[in-house]
């Protein structure tokens, strides 16, 4: 089951016109900034943020070491990627405890579309796009974890998904060091960059996010896409609540 929190006359757009708002990653990360408080947005959003013993950051054929720093590398076009985020579930109800948070954060949030068949909409996501959106579920975690580092280097999408290709260039290269003393080389180029948007710190996982993301394209604003009119039910927030 996915959710769509939001204004009554958006989540009735959503329903009658598939009327969907992407933003950037970038929106996500300046919405911190913005107000101030982590929570309405992300400032690590779509990038690899972690704990390294040695970085290692070159330019202009220059080589700086780190020892025990604490990093956040995101790549250019990962600023752009469209990205649309939903809440996934086994329910509609909430608690009060996180009613009073979307309260917080969202004030103008009045409102929830209940999407109950997640595969038929699926669907009409993959067609619309073409089979160019990849939707996945958000990874919550602190540390820099190995499931998400397997993800970012073979992760499949839910629905299918053309991966672009990769060129000649890359934007970081990481090493992961096995309790075995084995070594893994990762590269992040243009065929998974926009894999680095589905991973958010344990604050954040109350949220349940399920996020569909654009990588064949970029924004720099946010932008509505149509995909047929979806369906669901509209009711109000306070209705979810149940304790």
């Amino acid at each position: 089951m996915l959710i769509k929190f939001g204004q009554e006359q958006h989540m009735v757009d959503l329903r009658d016109k598939g009327a969907m708002f992407f933003n950037p990653i970038k929106k996500f990360r300046e919405l911190e900034e913005e107000q101030k408080k982590k929570g309405i947005g992300d400032a690590n959003d779509g990038s690899i943020h972690a704990t390294a013993e040695k970085a290692w950051i070159s330019q202009s054929n220059k080589m700086a070491v780190l020892n025990n720093a604490n990093i956040s590398v995101i790549t250019d076009p990962a600023l752009k990627i469209p990205a649309y985020c939903l809440r996934k579930t086994e329910t509609e109800y909430i608690s009060a405890i996180y009613r009073e948070k979307l309260r917080e954060q969202f004030p103008e949030h009045t409102h929830a579309l209940i999407i109950k068949d997640e595969e038929e909409f699926l669907e009409q996501v993959r067609y619309r796009f073409r089979n160019k959106a990849f939707a996945h579920d958000i990874f919550y975690q602190d540390d820099f974890l190995l499931d998400f580092w397997n993800f970012l280097k073979c992760g499949q999408s839910d629905i299918m998904f053309y991966k672009p290709n990769a060129k000649k260039r890359y934007y970081s290269e990481m090493l992961f060091e096995h309790n075995s003393g084995t070594r893994e080389y990762l590269r992040i180029d243009d065929s998974n960059f926009y894999r680095t948007a589905f991973r958010k710190d344990i604050f954040f996982s109350d949220q349940k996010e399920f996020r569909i993301v654009l990588p064949h394209e970029e924004i720099t604003a946010g932008k509505i896409y149509e995909v047929g009119a979806i369906r669901s039910t509209l009711v109000k927030i306070d209705d979810l609540v149940k304790d």
